[in-house]
């Protein structure tokens, strides 16, 4: 049988007010149902958000050895535009939410 989170359990385990957990709600990115007026949080909605929104020590350092990477990878690109073009293809195609 699924576990359900109450609006407060969420609000505390994530430390912000419960308006904060109905705006996350309301945008999508955590799932939760209606029982008649109260709403629920399954919890495994609640720990999807968690890891979708973890950071992975994305400090300005590993960014920055991101890029470096990025720049030895496509760097054998002749043209200034061509990189740029390819340069932003890479990154859509393998961004995550975390990085951002």
């Amino acid at each position: 049988m699924e576990t359900f989170l109450t609006m407060d359990q969420v609000a505390e385990r994530l430390q912000i007010t419960r308006m904060t957990v109905y705006r996350l709600i309301r945008k999508g990115d955590i799932k939760a149902i209606k029982i008649g007026s109260s709403v629920r949080i399954p919890e495994n909605s609640f720990t999807e958000y968690l890891e979708n929104n973890e950071i992975n020590g994305a400090t300005k350092q590993n960014k920055k050895s991101s890029f470096d990477s990025l720049m030895k990878h496509f760097g054998s690109c002749s043209d200034a535009r061509d990189d740029y073009e390819v340069i932003l293809n890479y990154i859509k195609d393998n961004r995550t939410k975390a990085e951002f």
